[in-house]
């Protein structure tokens, strides 16, 4: 019998706190426009990192991110400044999960 034929168990739930993640990085000179100011990209970046990371630790394998529904940029981040993002699995479902 393949590990495909044998039936599926069901899985236990996980506490919203087992896919705490907090992720940090200082704004580099490398990674900011001509006025000092980090780039949307890289802002992007890292706010998928720090999604991933949550999922991971939910999913306990790797992930990949399929979409996000919509970021708007307030204040701008200066050269220098620390970035600290956190997220968490808010909801799961058969093959997705989201993250926030």
């Amino acid at each position: 019998m393949s590990v495909e034929d044998q039936p599926r168990q069901p899985l236990a739930g996980r506490p919203v706190r087992d896919s705490l993640s907090e992720y940090a990085e200082l704004a580099l000179p490398t990674d900011a426009n001509v006025f000092g100011f980090l780039l949307g990209g890289r802002v992007m970046h890292l706010v998928d990192m720090a999604g991933a990371t949550a999922a991971m630790r939910h999913a306990r394998r790797p992930v990949v991110t399929a979409a996000v529904d919509y970021m708007s940029f307030l204040h701008p981040i200066h050269i220098g400044q620390l970035v600290i993002l956190r997220s968490a699995v808010n909801r799961v479902f058969h093959t997705s999960m989201e993250v926030g």
